[in-house]
């Protein structure tokens, strides 16, 4: 395989509202946290936003993909809450191609949130991995901007059920949704991101470490937060 591994440090934490943090490691000697209250300059912790884009991140390693070229998506987090309570999130964003673009700035949108997952095995205080493979906290994913899923349910597709179709029907996984036959899987990948919720950020309390992207094409990028 042709594998990259990439430690992030403090210089770039700051552009996502993160801590750097030795209190915690999944991999390396340390990982980022999003904390509650105020930083040691005294600035109030805002949404904590780490986004990756394919064609520069790591000199660019991964370059141009589709959501069909992902074999896998995987992160670890580490909090105090319990396996159904917020964690960090993620997001795939789609370049626009000026066909039933969802925004200005990209095409589709595509959120996972960990306590959706199947098989949730998440227990706190420890360190959890979230994957997109099949198993134990596999992610699974919905559209916000599509009408009747509103912000995600239990049964949501996997990456796997979104790839490799041109007609993927939301009505068949929640029956509130409309119907719908969208190719995602051809859409170019804009960003990937790693979140918290603007709603919930100001009292979570938790760490993000050792995310790992990975192509069919042999390509695996591991990133070490540090």
């Amino acid at each position: 395989e042709d594998d990259t591994k990439i430690e992030v440090a403090v210089a770039s934490q700051w552009l996502v509202d993160a801590e750097s943090s030795t209190a915690q490691a999944k991999i390396g000697n340390g990982s980022w946290a999003a904390t509650p209250g105020v930083d040691t300059n005294g600035d109030t912790y805002d949404k904590f936003e780490f986004y990756i884009d394919p064609l520069t991140f790591a000199g660019g390693f991964l370059g141009s993909f589709t959501i069909d070229d992902i074999k896998s998506i995987s992160y670890a987090t580490h909090k105090p809450g319990a396996q159904g309570d917020v964690d960090f999130y993620g997001l795939i964003y789609t370049t626009t191609d000026g066909f039933n673009d969802d925004a200005s700035w990209y095409g589709y949108r595509l959120n996972t949130e960990p306590y959706y997952s199947n098989n949730l095995n998440a227990p706190a205080n420890t360190w959890n991995t979230w994957t997109t493979d099949s198993g134990t906290n596999q992610l699974t994913f919905f559209d916000a901007n599509r009408p009747g899923i509103g912000f995600g349910f239990y049964g949501q597709p996997t990456l796997q059920d979104l790839q490799n179709t041109s007609t993927f029907d939301w009505n068949s996984y929640y029956g509130s949704a409309g119907v719908t036959s969208i190719d995602y899987g051809s859409e170019t990948v804009k960003f990937l991101n790693f979140s918290t919720g603007s709603a919930w950020t100001p009292t979570f309390d938790g760490y993000i470490d050792n995310i790992v992207i990975e192509l069919f094409n042999g390509k695996k990028l591991i990133i070490d937060l540090e």
